[in-house]
């Protein structure tokens, strides 16, 4: 079967198809989605922060100190709560950004800013500020959050993180002894307000005694050079879910989606996805208290449908969520290095020759630097297909990928679809994307439906400054703030590595280990990856060399408005 290319019509504005999309969503689809109060949930989870600046703070509590703990409460209550920035802040900041965008014919209105502010805590945390025994609940040996109360330090060598060197946790920036007790997130279009908001809150900590010690602050940035895209040059958050919902626009009963919808009513997909590729998943895989995936996964019909809304933990942890922090070191010459040393020996093969790094780190990784899916264009990268929201994201694996119609017309995206690829011929079985997010793909767990239940929101930003030569070591420490969201730490985020990323056979029949995240635990800590050839052998690369580097981190809730206030700071 050959790749099929459609007649691309000229389509309205990014900015356009998103003001029409958030707006009043269509009344007839197969199922209706669920209220979500946009106002009680802390706004990163469901529609990100998108600055271009965030800093991370961690602080503790002092140990064994009643009046530490009345203070917090207190700093809390007068400096924190009022500051924090719900999911309706950010939607309704977004869209007043984008009527100004549009009006100004696409160039950004640099006066419009805004300072987002998120805090999360740790178990320990929680049982010093909450009922002990109401934090208790969150405990459930085998159905929820185990992770959660024993924190991310014990849980390193199960991620199969290093024994020694600086990855190994005795060495890590924080968290490493235990997990810290509170993290707070401050991001802007400006460093300035950041610093200014991060004044205010240890001004308000020294006017209390200082019942919590800092023990970490980092600064996050945008590329300015490459935006989006992570150090080792790839863009980077295109591939998230989109959350289910609806929510009403303040003063209005106009209904709006949480995850605006861009695919047009005459295709089967409409109800299926957001953006084209961009699965809808029912917000508890998410935010607790809200209907989870379906637990019917053999029957598509049933599969859609939405799930329980139970969740283990106590009453006040509805609208909230659990946030995973890691601070992630990336060794740009090594992973440049592996990729010019395999494609060369790649090279050699019948049917490979002029196989450069550039297409060995797309097979790694399942995308062109620029964003364009392997999938779609396996034999060079397009830029334009990689900046393209509406395209970059469209594919999937194992079946005949239909295009998407579009809003308003019904206009295809006019670039190549892909061609099915079970195998991993184009896009190897092993590959970073491929193997956290299998798409339509079965796997050791079932089918798709449920690997729906295992996703997360994937949120972050990198640190550090570019590097100007990838092949030269430059000494300079760089690498991703990583934030993921989910229901589950243990049943998300930590299946995702440890039973996928780490494997070298799951979730597919072999192909090596996610050689992006995934950490080996031999001894060598010798990492493989199974590269498909023309004349239909395989050859499999290998390395001991480590790329990315976790160097602190922590397990965290995200509590909503309403336990903040009535429970957390009370």
């Amino acid at each position: 079967m050959t790749s099929k290319a459609f007649t691309l019509k000229k389509q309205p504005s990014i900015e356009a198809l998103l003001l029409a999309r958030e707006i009043r969503p269509e009344a007839q689809k197969r199922f209706k989605e669920p209220d979500v109060d946009v106002d009680d949930i802390q706004g990163d989870a469901l529609r990100g922060f998108n600055k271009p600046h965030l800093a991370f703070l961690a602080l503790d509590i002092e140990d064994n100190n009643p009046k530490a703990i009345q203070n917090t409460k207190k700093w809390l209550a007068d400096y924190v709560i009022p500051n924090v920035t719900t999911a309706r802040d950010i939607i309704q900041f977004r869209q007043m950004f984008r009527m100004m965008r549009e009006k100004r014919n696409g160039i950004k209105p640099t006066t419009v800013v805004q300072i987002c502010f998120n805090i999360s805590f740790s178990y320990e945390a929680l049982s010093k500020l909450a009922p002990a025994e109401e934090v208790e609940k969150f405990y459930n040996p085998g159905v929820q959050s185990t992770a959660f109360k024993v924190g991310l330090p014990k849980r390193s060598l199960y991620l199969n993180d290093p024994k020694t060197g600086e990855g190994a946790k005795e060495n890590w920036k924080l968290g490493g002894k235990s997990n810290p007790h509170i993290l707070i997130q401050v991001g802007s279009d400006r460093t300035s307000l950041i610093q200014e908001e991060i004044n205010t809150l240890v001004n308000g900590l020294k006017s209390l005694g200082n019942p919590l010690k800092i023990t970490y602050q980092e600064f996050g940035k945008r590329r300015e050079d490459l935006p989006g895209h992570e150090h080792f040059g790839f863009l980077d958050g295109i591939s998230n879910f989109g959350a289910r919902g609806t929510f009403t626009r303040q003063g209005t009963k106009i209904p709006q989606y949480v995850t605006p919808r861009f695919l047009h009513q005459q295709d089967p997909r409409s109800d299926l996805y957001g953006l084209p590729g961009q699965r809808l998943i029912w917000p508890g895989e998410v935010i607790l208290g809200l209907p989870q995936q379906n637990a019917n996964t053999r029957d598509p019909d049933q599969a859609n449908l939405p799930g329980s809304s139970s969740f283990t933990g106590p009453d006040w942890a509805k609208n909230g969520t659990f946030l995973v922090f890691r601070r992630l070191r990336q060794d740009v010459p090594k992973f440049w290095k592996f990729m010019k040393e395999s494609a060369a020996e790649l090279a050699e093969h019948h049917g490979m020759a002029g196989f450069t790094e550039e297409h060995m780190g797309a097979k790694v990784v399942s995308r062109w630097k620029s964003g364009t899916p392997i999938i779609r264009e396996p034999k060079a990268d397009n830029p334009t297909l990689g900046s393209d929201r509406l395209a970059n994201n469209a594919f999937v694996y194992q079946s005949d990928d239909a295009p998407y119609s579009l809003k308003p017309r019904g206009n295809t995206d006019g670039f190549p679809t892909g061609n099915p690829d079970p195998q991993g011929v184009v896009c190897p079985l092993s590959s970073h994307l491929r193997k956290v997010q299998p798409r339509d793909a079965s796997t050791d767990i079932g089918n798709q439906y449920d690997t729906l239940k295992h996703l997360i929101i994937r949120r972050g930003i990198q640190y550090g400054d570019p590097i100007k030569d990838v092949m030269v070591d430059d000494g300079v420490d760089r690498g991703l703030l990583f934030v993921c969201y989910q229901a589950s730490i243990d049943k998300q985020f930590e299946f995702l590595i440890t039973h996928w990323a780490n494997s070298p056979s799951n979730p597919h029949s072999g192909g090596g280990h996610d050689m992006v995240i995934g950490q080996s635990s031999a001894d060598d800590r010798k990492r493989s990856f199974d590269v498909c050839l023309p004349d239909g052998t395989v050859k499999t690369v290998e390395t001991t060399d480590e790329w990315v580097i976790p160097t602190g981190g922590g397990y965290f809730f995200v509590p909503s408005i309403t336990a903040l206030k009535d429970v957390i700071a009370k």
